[in-house]
């Protein structure tokens, strides 16, 4: 057996004990705060409105219709979508995107 194997392995033993712990300690309740924090890590489940009161209060800078539409299609995008969408932008819009979020 190669040390890669090996280690793969060991990797598939730490995932299966940690499987196990959940399972144990009521798997409801460390399920959904499992696919909670993954969802949030990924993009696809927006944050509270704590979680956005604690960050400040950020107002866009909206001086045009199309900064407007940038704005709000920005506020729909998940983060994990972030990325594609943003290189799909024209060079207007993208300067529209940095005038809304001030970059």
């Amino acid at each position: 057996m190669t040390r890669h194997e090996q280690e793969m392995y060991r990797n598939i033993e730490r995932i299966a004990v940690a499987l196990e712990t959940i399972v144990v300690q009521g798997k409801d309740q460390k399920l959904a705060q499992f696919k909670k924090a993954t969802n949030l890590i990924y993009g696809n489940e927006p944050t509270g409105q704590s979680e956005r009161t604690s960050m400040g209060s950020f107002q866009p800078d909206i001086q045009s219709q199309l900064d407007e539409r940038i704005y709000q299609e920005s506020q729909a995008i998940t983060g994990g979508e972030f990325q594609t969408w943003y290189h799909a932008l024209t060079p207007d819009e993208r300067e529209s995107y940095g005038r809304v979020y001030s970059h």
